[in-house]
């Protein structure tokens, strides 16, 4: 191990990071983050693909959980359903995107496209759902779901 990837590891930087990209990374971190806030989790395109918070996960359809994400984004769609209208409105189509981050548990951040069932016409809308997901016991809890636009709950 060089010096240089010492003292990157020491300064939270990647090995083989050279000093004068440092700048660059601290840029693209500060925009991460700021991205995050804003979006509480679910909308962020700056990342620096290596120590995250959130990550994307980046072939939904093709992800080993790919059959969990639906599985909660349908049970969270369900459970949104009941909550703000006591009948089956809403249907989810497709996933748009998902954002994993994991600390203790699994946490889900999912862009969802929801077709509207209750409209005469076709009325898609997108939902932004959160889910915490405890592998070992198998817990599971819908932090948030609510159609984009909204402050997360």
């Amino acid at each position: 191990m060089t010096e240089n990837d010492s003292d990157n590891i020491f300064e939270g930087y990647a090995i083989g990071t050279l000093k004068e990209h440092r700048p660059l990374v601290d840029q693209i971190r500060k925009r991460y983050c700021q991205q995050i806030r804003e979006s509480y989790g679910f909308d962020f395109y700056d990342y620096s693909d290596g120590e995250v918070l959130i990550e994307p996960i980046l072939n939904v359809k093709e992800d080993v959980d790919f059959g969990i994400i639906i599985k909660l984004a349908n049970h969270a769609i369900l459970e949104h359903n009941e909550k703000e209208h006591n009948v089956f409105k809403n249907k989810v189509l497709k996933i748009e995107k998902a954002n994993v981050m994991i600390e203790g548990y699994e946490q889900y951040f999912m862009t969802v496209k929801v077709l509207n069932l209750s409209t005469l016409g076709t009325c898609i809308e997108t939902f932004y759902i959160n889910v915490a997901r405890r592998i070992p016991d198998h817990f599971e809890e819908i932090l948030s779901c609510n159609p984009k636009g909204m402050e997360p709950e």
